[in-house]
């Protein structure tokens, strides 16, 4: 988890009354219970039997923050590959978009030198490139995703 970030215990069993302590502080109670920590730390949860004893054992929980204590939003940067190798080997073998998930039904369409449309789809999803009737050669793309920038750019098919 990241700081900032709630998490919530509940227990079940015994009395319903159960103590979180840990990172300073101790809280009694039924639960459910909300922590929100700054930092790496150690929680106990305890609770009572239906007697009134002591419940055994007591539940460690670590919540275990990143190393820099923050954490980084997704990278949702495109990248365009500038060359496609449809030759098999699972490498470069599509025009591969790389995270192109964040961008659901973006427009791509593809020309050939000539400017005729050689491909053209509403919704792209990393399948360009590996038919065998596509030549080679260099051919240019308009990307249209539907919330973000338009990306013009070219890209070359070798065989």
């Amino acid at each position: 988890m990241c700081p900032g970030e709630a998490a919530t215990l509940s227990a079940t069993g015994g009395a319903g009354s159960y103590t979180l302590s840990g990172a300073g502080t101790t809280r009694t109670g039924a639960g459910p219970f909300t922590l929100v920590p700054a930092a790496t730390a150690t929680y106990t949860l305890s609770g009572l039997s239906a007697d009134g004893c002591p419940a055994t054992p007591a539940t460690a929980i670590v919540v275990m923050l990143p190393p820099n204590g923050s954490c980084a939003p997704p990278d949702r940067t495109l990248v365009f590959p500038n060359i496609i190798t449809p030759n098999g080997d699972t490498f470069n073998d599509v025009f591969k978009i790389e995270h192109l998930g964040f961008y659901p039904q973006s427009a791509l369409t593809v020309f050939n030198r000539w400017g005729r449309v050689v491909y053209a789809t509403a919704d792209y999803r990393n399948t360009w490139g590996d038919a065998p009737d596509v030549a080679a050669g260099v051919y240019f793309f308009v990307f249209v995703p539907k919330d973000g920038p338009v990306t013009k750019g070219w890209v070359e098919m070798v065989r």
